[in-house]
């Protein structure tokens, strides 16, 4: 199948199974000392991302096989943000929190890192957020280059107060232009 038939979803509770097993099978795919490049989150986790009103959990489908997923938060003013030392003078409701992409090994290398990239951007730009920010491991060029190519900009380097990793701080602002709208669930 080719990028163009995967299908995009806005996925719900009951693809709560698929985000865990490609989770998972990423994990298994990366050298040990690499394995911190993903937050391994549980199923309460991903349960909590796809009930909460302010986040967005896209996947990409090869059938009934999810290949790609991607976060999306979009904090409200009085709720507490991810990455909350970056950019804290900004109002929450200006931000859009990248979180990390996912894309099954055998999926690789055919662009669907981008094509996450572009649905989030999208739909923060469709909810009026004004900056994208991220937050990357610094050993982990791969994706940290990925968001440079795709025009977001490292601003700072520091160490994740949760576990002392370091990291890299991205972010990028969003002009309003959408190009193509998003339509899930479509080819």
């Amino acid at each position: 199948m080719n990028n163009n038939e995967l299908i995009l979803k806005k996925l719900d509770i009951t693809d709560l199974k698929n985000l865990i097993d490609l989770q998972d099978k990423i994990i298994s795919d990366l050298k040990v000392d690499e394995q911190h490049f993903i937050l391994h989150r549980t199923a309460s986790d991903f349960l909590n991302a796809l009930e909460s009103p302010s986040m967005y959990v896209f996947g990409l489908y090869d059938g009934d096989k999810l290949v790609s997923q991607s976060i999306l938060s979009l904090p409200q003013n009085d709720y507490k943000r991810e990455i909350s030392e970056f950019l804290s003078e900004n109002p929450n409701n200006e931000l859009a929190v990248y979180k990390a992409v996912l894309v099954d090994p055998e999926y690789r290398g055919r662009g669907l890192m981008k094509r996450m990239l572009r649905t989030r951007e999208e739909t923060a730009i469709l909810n009026g957020r004004k900056i994208a920010i991220t937050q990357i491991a610094a050993d982990n060029p791969a994706s940290w280059i990925n968001a440079l190519r795709y025009g977001m900009q490292i601003t700072k380097v520091g160490y994740d107060p949760e576990d002392n990793a370091k990291v890299i701080y991205l972010q990028k602002r969003l002009d309003g232009k959408i190009d193509p709208k998003i339509n899930f669930d479509q080819k």
